[in-house]
């Protein structure tokens, strides 16, 4: 019993953090868009890119708002994106600065700049697709291999082919 406490303090020790990371990174990528979607908007409204992105950081709540508030705050500061741990953030911080500090056709880049994050969007989401696709299907399988095998077992006698049996496994 005590050893089965310590594998799951092993567990949540070690794997708790990768997937809280990995559920952090796919939110991120997720309202990264609607951000972008924000400061296009407030961009045709006649705010200048820096206030576009202050304004568009207040729509959202939580920790999201703390973490693109720190994102805007480094973009405006000029500072480097060594503080991120996110590879998306870092990535986006990038693309922000490199359109800051272009000052022409700020409106035209940041368009681009939507599109292809809708294009990832798009092929990330396909891409989990056809990985369900895949799952269900070895699933299916699988279980028809077992209930064809328990049918041979039971209505058949297999007590020749039982090394066969097992090598088909």
């Amino acid at each position: 019993l005590n050893w089965i406490f310590t594998l799951i303090v092993y567990f949540l020790v070690y794997f708790l953090p990768l997937m809280i990371k990995k559920k952090f990174e796919s939110e991120i990528k997720d309202q990264i868009l609607f951000f972008v979607d924000n400061i296009i908007l407030n961009v045709q409204s006649g705010i200048p890119i820096r206030g576009s992105l202050a304004k568009a950081s207040d729509e959202f709540t939580g920790w999201k708002k703390t973490q693109f508030k720190l994102l805007v705050n480094s973009i405006l500061l000029g500072q480097k994106n060594d503080h991120f741990k996110s590879k998306t953030l870092k990535k986006f911080h990038r693309e922000m600065v490199n359109i800051e500090n272009s000052k022409t056709k700020n409106f035209e880049q940041l368009k681009s700049y939507r599109q292809q994050l809708k294009i990832e969007q798009n092929l990330r989401h396909r891409s989990r697709q056809v990985t369900m696709n895949l799952k269900i299907q070895s699933l299916v399988m699988t279980i028809l291999y077992f209930l064809i095998g328990f049918f041979i077992f039971s209505n058949f006698d297999t007590s020749n082919s039982k090394s066969l049996l097992l090598f088909s496994v």
